[in-house]
């Protein structure tokens, strides 16, 4: 009998002991940096010099995207970068998708990480340079603004994705688009 009362009180002493300590682990695991509690997409919606890019975000279907628990960099382009954008991107599905994803990368790339350059590939298959202060060579206006899921920097001028060789060959007047264009008609019948 002695035996189970033992059981007993030490059962009763380790859920005191569980319980009094909860208080000080949910003070440990509160979220102190206000930054922490939105993810990318909330960050962006909410910044107004930034919802021109919000509104093609959601266009491209990106919002879907990087409003998930997987870490992100976004280069955005401001307000008056998106301005000068050409409108036949902005327009066409496929071109605003490829345009929208020449700005996202997976994973978490800080500036104070790099050393002299980075390339780094984006979300449509393309590569970006990425230094301290440029992206592409399009100035970094606010860089490091880190969020639950990721990054955002912030540029003055939007990224153009660069053609493959194939697309640059095609649209030139050199000699050797006419023999491409030959051959891929070759390859059709």
């Amino acid at each position: 009998m002695t035996f189970r009362k033992h059981h007993i009180t030490l059962f009763a002493l380790c859920l005191l002991l569980a319980f009094s300590c909860s208080k000080k682990w949910d003070k440990y695991n509160q979220i102190k940096d206000p930054a922490l509690a939105e993810n990318l997409l909330k960050a962006i919606n909410s910044n107004p010099d930034l919802s021109q890019f919000a509104t093609y975000l959601s266009k491209s279907g990106y919002d879907k995207v990087i409003a998930s628990s997987k870490r992100f960099t976004i280069w955005a382009p401001n307000n008056a970068a998106m301005q000068a954008v050409d409108p036949s991107i902005l327009s066409d599905t496929g071109k605003l998708k490829q345009f929208v994803g020449n700005h996202i990368s997976n994973q978490m790339y800080l500036t104070s990480d790099i050393q002299t350059y980075l390339y780094i590939k984006t979300l449509n298959g393309k590569n970006v340079t990425f230094t301290k202060t440029t992206v592409d060579d399009q100035p970094i206006t606010k860089a490091d603004q880190y969020v639950s899921n990721g990054v955002i920097h912030i540029i003055s001028s939007a990224i153009t994705p660069k053609p493959n060789a194939m697309q640059y060959l095609l649209s030139t007047s050199l000699l050797q688009k006419t023999e491409m264009e030959s051959l891929m008609m070759k390859t059709e019948r």
